[in-house]
């Protein structure tokens, strides 16, 4: 299993998982971030302000408790920018995010195929 690079500490809490686990947690993962992703999108896109704050703090969550850190911030800076009445800047890092998850994603499935 790799630990470097900035997805170190995601693997390094699935290592201490049993064993058996680890796939299934790295799927569970995987499947809600699919989930959610496009949803989030679906609120960018729409400017529906609620809507993507909502989705973006279960973004942050689940990211936050696989210590996906990058997509955490990213995701908890576009919850905390629409609180904050900057829509424009929150929908801003909608990309960052979007490929902060992908490169997520793709480095699960590199140790967990098939993840996608």
């Amino acid at each position: 299993m790799s630990d470097s690079g900035r997805h170190g500490a995601m693997f390094r809490i699935l290592a201490m998982l049993p064993e058996a686990s680890r796939a299934r947690m790295a799927r569970m993962y995987c499947e809600s971030l699919q989930q959610l992703l496009p949803e989030l999108g679906d609120a960018v896109e729409g400017a529906r302000e609620e809507e993507t704050r909502a989705l973006a703090h279960k973004v942050a969550g689940a990211a936050a408790m696989l210590q996906d850190e990058r997509l955490a911030a990213l995701a908890r800076r576009i919850e905390e920018l629409i609180l904050a009445a900057q829509a424009a800047d929150a929908y801003a890092l909608w990309p960052a995010a979007q490929a902060a998850a992908g490169e997520s994603l793709a480095a699960l499935a590199a140790v967990y195929p098939p993840l996608q």
